[in-house]
């Protein structure tokens, strides 16, 4: 867009506030009431007269704070996940895009003697979840680890898009047929507003999720600052998962010797 649009939206936004002004005087003041006006229809005019308004105080808070500039992007990567055909007013989707690249990544590291784990947070599960559930786009007898963390699986995709991500879905990943992973572990904890657990069982009767204390530690000197809360962005710094995450890519070189352990990263 040119930079000058805001001037095109303010002009916009004052040229319909003097009309339903205007419109609203006329109405109350001078008497002049149609006999159709009722007060959802004031309320309805008013409301799309401040719609411009609201997208350019959000905008400029997105360019003025990281913070706010950083939870508009999150709300566009979950917006912009799905194909564009499903909605034509939408940008591209870069799913399309981002997804064969991991698929193309995968097929690298196989056909080149490593042992893929694939670690992703947050939106990140999605395309790494996405990825792998299509098993014609992965070799046959692959040995991928995937490693989840703040994962909206479960908490937002499995509840605003059951025909996609179901119980099925999170069983054929965790255990087979078709499109299993070697292991797959799932980290999430309490504090996480958007990460959850899955929900499902993993190989050998173990479990996929691992539920992470947060904070890691109850102890803090009297008169010092409590322990941090990692929440949903705090999970690179909490050394148990850390500790999980070298233990199974220790595993999975164990279970194929003669291959390499190679991280791929999902975000």
């Amino acid at each position: 867009m040119p930079r000058d649009v805001d001037l095109l939206l303010t002009a916009m936004t004052v040229v319909g506030a003097m009309v339903f002004v205007w419109i609203q005087s006329r109405m109350w003041w001078w008497g002049e009431t149609p006999t159709n006006a009722n007060w959802l229809t004031s309320v309805c005019v008013g409301a799309a007269m401040l719609l411009p308004a609201l997208l350019l105080a959000v905008l400029r808070l997105g360019w003025k704070d990281e913070s706010h500039r950083r939870v508009i992007g999150v709300l566009w990567d979950v917006a912009t996940f799905w194909p564009r055909h499903t909605h034509p007013l939408a940008p591209p989707s870069y799913a399309e895009r981002a997804v064969p690249e991991l698929q193309r990544r995968l097929w690298w590291l196989h056909d080149n003697g490593g042992v893929p784990l694939v670690t992703a947070h947050s939106q990140g599960t999605i395309l790494a979840v996405a990825a792998l559930a299509q098993p014609r786009s992965r070799p046959v007898g692959d040995r991928v680890a995937l490693v989840t963390f703040g994962s909206p699986l479960r908490t937002l995709y499995a509840w605003g898009f059951p025909a996609y991500f179901d119980d099925a879905l999170f069983r054929r990943l965790a255990y087979g047929p078709g499109t299993k992973v070697a292991r797959w572990r799932n980290f999430w904890c309490d504090t996480d507003y958007i990460g959850g657990p899955v929900g499902v069982p993993g190989e050998a009767g173990g479990e996929v999720d691992v539920r992470l204390p947060d904070p890691p530690t109850s102890r803090f000197l009297y008169g010092q600052p409590l322990p941090a809360i990692g929440a949903h962005t705090g999970y690179g710094q909490d050394e148990e998962m850390r500790r999980r995450i070298t233990r199974l890519a220790a595993e999975l070189a164990g279970d194929v010797p003669q291959g390499r352990p190679s991280s791929g990263r999902a975000g």
